[in-house]
């Protein structure tokens, strides 16, 4: 999972740099002392149908090239079908944007994916595991640092129709020809953080006063 901040002074003109990488710091870890073979590389979801989805969004962090850039580490994708990442989840992050452009909100945003249902597993070694579903809350504050709204939001990872990506008989990908619908349509996912933290095994607490005013603004 994943937590950050998102705010206006957050988003500038750095604009997409689309570079996938390594997490090295992560890479090292498992390496030295995980007799692991390493992270995730920006190759590994190649013909998997799915796509590399994104937790903290790019045009989250267009302050500076090198803060977007952080946002296209591997570390921070899961795989996701092009339903989930181009229409659903994406119409999500602008509806959180808008906040912050449009209404000066300041957000705190918690993403992760959910294991509930065995989807399998992808890579060239299988071990990168597909989620079943994928989880958002957001804490939306007004200019005093006050919460005034909290989102909660499970998203089915299939397709549109509610079927697995999984290759036809001709080795194609189904479901990646998608078009942009009613941007309005994430809200039928809403939730409560109380089902969230059901699922997914996970618990969670408002920010509170103190962590709000340390918090961080790199992307991760």
């Amino acid at each position: 999972w994943v937590a950050w901040k998102l705010a206006a002074n957050l988003m500038g003109k750095s604009g997409r740099s689309n570079q996938f990488s390594v997490d090295q710091d992560l890479n090292n870890y498992l390496s030295q002392t995980m007799n692991s073979k390493g992270a995730v590389t920006s190759t590994e979801y190649r013909g998997s149908c799915y796509d590399r989805g994104h937790q903290v969004p790019s045009a989250d962090r267009t302050d500076s090239l090198s803060n977007n850039e952080t946002t296209f580490l591997m570390s921070n994708m899961i795989p996701q079908t092009a339903y989930l990442n181009r229409i659903i989840w994406e119409h999500l992050e602008r509806h959180s944007r808008n906040l912050v452009q449009k209404q000066e909100k300041k957000l705190y945003i918690l993403s992760g994916p959910i294991y509930d249902q065995d989807f399998g597993h992808i890579g060239p070694q299988k071990d990168i595991p597909i989620p079943s579903k994928n989880f958002k809350i957001i804490y939306v504050l007004d200019s005093k640092n006050k919460i005034i709204e909290t989102l909660a939001v499970i998203m089915p990872n299939t397709l549109r129709d509610g079927t697995m990506a999984i290759k036809d008989a001709e080795g194609n990908c189904p479901g990646l020809q998608v078009s942009d619908t009613d941007s309005q349509d994430w809200e039928k996912y809403k939730t409560s953080i109380q089902e969230i933290e059901k699922i997914s095994g996970l618990s969670f607490a408002s920010p509170t006063s103190d962590a709000r005013e340390s918090s961080h603004t790199s992307a991760l």
